[in-house]
C-alpha cells in the first residue's frame, strides 16, 4: 500500500518517474532537478530524510531508491521531498 502510495504521488509531479517494484522501495529518476544523487540524498538528509542515492551502482544522474516506511513516514517524505524541489527551483 505504501509502494504504491509513492509510487503514484512521485510520478503525479512534472518531470519525475517513479519505477515499478516488488520490492519494500520505490526507484526515482529525478535527473530533471539537475542534481546528482548524492546531492539529493545531502538536502534529504539535513531534512531528516535518509534516502539510497543510486550514483554509485552505475545509474544515470539524479537515480534515488526510497524505502517504503509507514504512511506517516512515506507523508513525510514527500512533503519534505516536495519543499526541496520548490527550494531548488525557486518556486
Amino acid at each position: 500500500k505504501g509502494r504504491n502510495f509513492i509510487f503514484d504521488e512521485i510520478n503525479k509531479m512534472p518531470g519525475l518517474k517513479a519505477y515499478p517494484s516488488e520490492g519494500n522501495f520505490v526507484l526515482i529518476d529525478a535527473h530533471i532537478l539537475d542534481k546528482t544523487s548524492e546531492e539529493i540524498r545531502d538536502a534529504m538528509a539535513a531534512k531528516g530524510i535518509y534516502i539510497r542515492p543510486m550514483g554509485g551502482h552505475h545509474m544515470k544522474k539524479g537515480f534515488i531508491r526510497i524505502t517504503i516506511g509507514t504512511m506517516d513516514q512515506n507523508k513525510l517524505f514527500l512533503k519534505l521531498f516536495k519543499e526541496y524541489i520548490q527550494e531548488i527551483s525557486g518556486k
